[in-house]
């Protein structure tokens, strides 16, 4: 469980430095999609995840 939240923790981080890179070499529009578009599938990672893992304790 701490092994996951670190992992997702360090991924965010990875996100915000690459969107603040991207923001200031291309353009503050492509920074702002990039980064809508990562914390949604991180979100609907962790969801999956969290969802595989209670199926994986259940049975």
């Amino acid at each position: 469980m701490k092994k996951g939240l670190f992992i997702t923790a360090a991924l965010m981080v990875a996100i915000i430095i690459i969107r603040m890179i991207l923001s200031l070499t291309v353009s503050e529009q492509v920074a702002e999609v990039f980064c809508r578009v990562s914390f949604s599938f991180l979100l609907f990672y962790s969801i999956v995840r969290i969802s595989k893992n209670k199926v994986k304790a259940a049975i």
